[in-house]
C-alpha cells in the first residue's frame, strides 16, 4: 500500500470537505444576509409606521389644543351673556307715557342707584343704552345716547301758557 496515495487522496478529501464547508458556509453567509436585509426592511417598515403615528399624534395634539382654545372662547362668552343677562333682569318693560314704553329699573335696584330707562330698541339688540331726558319748548322726551340707534319716546307736550298782560300793555 502506497501511503503517499493514501496521503494525497486524504488531501484530495481534506481540501474537497474543506471546499464543500466553504460553499455550505457561503450559503449560509447568503441565507443570513438575505434574512438580514429582510429584518432591515421590516424594521423600516416599522420606523415608517411609527413617524406616521407620531406625526398623526402631533396632529392630535394641535387640534386638541384648538378645541381647549375655543372651549375657554366659549366659556367667556357664556359669562359674557350670563353677565348681560343678570343686567337686562334688573329691567322691567314698562310705559313711561300713555302708549310710550322703555325699560325701567326695577323696584328692586332703585336704591342702589338712580332711576333711569334704558332704550327698547337697543335692549332688543342686547345693548344697553340710558335714555336721557331732553326738554324743549314744545316737548319733553327720552332720547336714546347710542348714535347707532334713532329713539326719540316723546312723554308730553308742553302747552303754551298764555301770556297774561297787564293793563298797562306788558306781560304780568
Amino acid at each position: 500500500m502506497d501511503f503517499t496515495l493514501i496521503s494525497q487522496a486524504t488531501s484530495s478529501l481534506n481540501a474537497a470537505v474543506t471546499l464543500v464547508k466553504g460553499f455550505v458556509s457561503l450559503r449560509d453567509e447568503t441565507q443570513r444576509l438575505t434574512a438580514v436585509n429582510e429584518m432591515l426592511a421590516k424594521l423600516f417598515e416599522a420606523n415608517s409606521k411609527l413617524n406616521d403615528l407620531v406625526i398623526a399624534d402631533a396632529e392630535r395634539a394641535a387640534e386638541y389644543q384648538t378645541l381647549l382654545r375655543e372651549k375657554r372662547e366659549l366659556e367667556d362668552e357664556l359669562g359674557r351673556v350670563k353677565a348681560e343677562k343678570a343686567d337686562f333682569d334688573r329691567y322691567e318693560l314698562a310705559e313711561v307715557a300713555p302708549g310710550v314704553l322703555a325699560y325701567a329699573l326695577r323696584d328692586a335696584h332703585r336704591g342702589l342707584e338712580p332711576m333711569h330707562y334704558i332704550c327698547p330698541a337697543c335692549r332688543n339688540n342686547s345693548k344697553k343704552s340710558i335714555l336721557k331726558r331732553t326738554e324743549n319748548a314744545t316737548q319733553i322726551a327720552l332720547v336714546c345716547q347710542n348714535s347707532d340707534c334713532k329713539v326719540h319716546l316723546q312723554i308730553s307736550t308742553k302747552t303754551p301758557r298764555p301770556i297774561a298782560y297787564s293793563s298797562t300793555g306788558w306781560p304780568g
